[in-house]
């Protein structure tokens, strides 16, 4: 039988050199549409990685990253000593709203790891209220840095009213800045013996609080409001904290794009190294983290890998870290990197010092 012209392309339709090449550009489509749709959708997760560092001891930046010519920490009323080498304020990048090529791409850098997204940015708090948060906690942890560093270069330390809540008994009686003295006739030594005092008092007692204002000694008589989780008990409706009554000022100036507590030992650290004379570093580029209490105690963080790769990355080579994450930072020690371990704030003061004298040091 013959075949007329007519049957060819009827032929070659059928053949198979026509239907892989449909099926590559079947497949072809499917995979540009899987490539559309997975760079379109944006998965729950975050990327943490090194974040940027800090020389806190050198000039600040804003919140471009450029230089603002102007030092970290500066001291007024005080001359300021100088220093050498560097201490490094540590971060932790995070990137969010990632699609699924972006996330996969930081997660096989192996820099990156990506948790989810509730962990950083909890649903049930607006994103605004996480970094107002974050904000506060920076700015307790840079107050009580500098109560930790005065305390530790011998500076007494006193209770002084930070905020006054409005509609609370001392709201119009107390003013942010006064020095609390007494309550009650019991020295006010210490935040704890505040409360104390404060707890001895019933909701609706009253009690008289001796304060400092400038050279002027005052007392009040605050009538205990209820407190919110137990009525029974009173409040007087003040923040405090410890501070210094000194006659000078200590200023740190970092971008407002920071955030969180991890910074107060450094931070405290950074502000010995300003009222001291010596080298602090002797001249090496160190870097750390860890909360502090005002009384000098150093709290654990989060992100310690991260922070200590980013630090090795900008050329630090001592790295102080919180006891209490020895376990974790043990894990990744970057290459060239000395890592520290420190309980409180004498700790890292001393270490340093074994450091510069070329003595053994404590580590994870």
């Amino acid at each position: 039988m013959t075949t007329g012209p007519h049957d060819q392309p009827a032929r070659f339709l059928g053949s198979p050199v026509l239907q892989r090449i449909t099926a590559v550009l079947a497949a072809g489509l499917a995979f540009a549409a899987l490539l559309v749709i997975a760079g379109s959708i944006e998965v729950p997760y975050v990327a943490l990685g090194p974040g940027p560092t800090l020389d806190l001891l050198g000039d600040g930046i804003d919140d471009n990253g450029k230089d603002t010519g102007a030092p970290v920490v500066t001291v007024t009323g005080k001359q300021a000593s100088p220093t050498s080498g560097k201490l490094r304020l540590v971060t932790v990048s995070a990137a969010d709203q990632l699609n699924m090529f972006q996330a996969m791409s930081l997660w096989f850098s192996g820099d990156e790891e990506l948790v989810p997204r509730e962990e950083v940015y909890p649903s049930d708090k607006p994103r605004e209220q996480v970094e107002q948060e974050n904000a506060a906690d920076f700015s307790n942890s840079e107050e009580a840095a500098e109560a930790a560093a005065l305390g530790e270069l011998g500076y007494p330390l006193r209770v002084r009213v930070a905020k006054i809540l409005p509609g609370s008994p001392a709201d119009g009686s107390l003013r942010p800045g006064d020095w609390l003295v007494s309550v009650d006739g019991a020295a006010a030594k210490t935040l704890e013996d505040v409360s104390k005092a404060v707890a001895a008092r019933k909701a609706g007692e009253a009690v008289v609080v001796q304060y400092q204002r400038g050279d002027t000694l005052g007392s009040a008589r605050l009538v205990l409001a209820p407190r919110e989780n137990d009525p029974s008990k009173g409040r007087i409706g003040v923040q405090m904290r410890l501070a210094a009554d000194v006659p000078f000022h200590v200023r740190i100036a970092v971008p407002a794009k920071i955030g969180g507590p991890s910074g107060g030992l450094m931070f405290a650290l950074a502000v010995i190294d300003k009222l001291t004379t010596g080298e602090l570093t002797g001249g090496k580029d160190i870097a750390g983290t860890g909360t502090i209490e005002p009384d000098g105690k150093v709290g654990p963080i989060g992100g310690v890998t991260h922070k200590m790769l980013g630090a090795r990355r900008d050329g630090a080579t001592v790295f102080l870290v919180p006891s209490d994450n020895c376990s974790e930072a043990s894990t990744d020690i970057p290459a060239g990197m000395r890592v520290v371990k420190v309980a409180t704030l004498h700790d890292a003061v001393r270490e340093l010092d074994d450091l510069r004298a070329g003595r053994p040091v404590p580590s994870c």
